[in-house]
């Protein structure tokens, strides 16, 4: 996996590309993402991927945003959208947390399991 700055899918073209050359070769792959501005192509490549793990720090938008603080409005609902598309797409997808003290990880657990997501994992607060 090679992963850097930023979230993979700025460059959604670049990853479609890269699992539609990789169909078929056995390789196995693991998209971890924020999961905000994702097109129908990303949706359709999921298919490719063993793995979509979707951060979700918070269960309400406001905390979201505090916590992310996005540069466009309607991240929150987005990354829950793309949560659901991807899970309705059949791909196994795991949305995560960090279990911090001014998150209520319970809700964010719920709200990924109402969202379709199969597994829900915490990490550590370091804070």
């Amino acid at each position: 996996m090679v992963q850097g700055e930023g979230d993979p899918l700025a460059a959604e073209d670049v990853v479609v590309e890269a699992l539609r050359l990789a169909r078929g070769s056995g390789a196995q792959f693991r998209l971890n993402t924020l999961g905000v501005g994702a097109t129908d192509a990303v949706v359709e490549a999921l298919k490719l991927v063993e793995t979509v793990s979707v951060f979700l720090p918070a269960a309400e938008a406001s905390k979201y945003d505090e916590l992310l603080q996005p540069r466009e409005p309607g991240a929150f609902e987005d990354a829950c959208a793309f949560v659901r598309r991807a899970a309705a797409s059949g791909a196994h997808v795991e949305v995560t947390a960090v279990d911090r003290p001014d998150v209520d990880v319970a809700a964010v657990e719920a709200l990924a399991t109402s969202l379709g997501a199969a597994q829900f994992r915490t990490r550590s607060w370091l804070g």
